[in-house]
């Protein structure tokens, strides 16, 4: 259950940043079947995985918070301007254990976090954790797990 509090976390972090003014998306239009497994490389899953010695460890635990960290952090103004935050949280991570990830894993949390700006701004700005949680099930959830391929928890 540790995952999803993180994961809940993560989208009312996502809901405050979109309140703000943000619009969804970076602009760029879809092309084609969306990403599958981009987490399941041994280097992606030494970052991600429960067992590869991470503090809290997790799937979206960890990993997900310093994103967020990152997107509410330096590249705050990205965001707020709608902007696609991916080269920036790239910049964040350098000197980090998360410099390592994929590209495309990175593309799931970064996905999942623009999920959230979409979607459940309402839900997860409120006092209901119950509604966010719903949100993040039918909105959220098994877009990441399909990208990364990881199981959240």
């Amino acid at each position: 259950m540790h995952h999803r509090a993180s994961l809940v976390l993560f989208a009312s972090s996502i809901a405050l940043l979109s309140a703000c003014g943000s619009n969804d998306g970076n602009g760029v239009p879809d092309s084609g079947p969306p990403p599958v497994d981009q987490c399941l490389s041994s280097t992606d899953l030494a970052i991600t995985r429960p067992d590869a010695g991470m503090a809290d460890g997790g799937v979206f635990s960890d990993t997900g918070d310093a994103v967020r960290e990152c997107a509410l952090g330096p590249c705050r103004d990205i965001g707020l301007a709608g902007g696609d935050i991916t080269e920036c949280v790239k910049t964040c991570f350098e000197g980090t254990v998360y410099a390592g990830l994929s590209d495309g894993c990175l593309g799931c949390y970064i996905d999942t976090f623009n999920c959230g700006r979409e979607h459940c701004v309402v839900e997860c700005l409120g006092s209901d954790q119950a509604a966010c949680d719903a949100c993040f099930d039918v909105y959220c959830i098994d877009a990441f797990a399909s990208c990364s391929g990881l199981e959240p928890i």
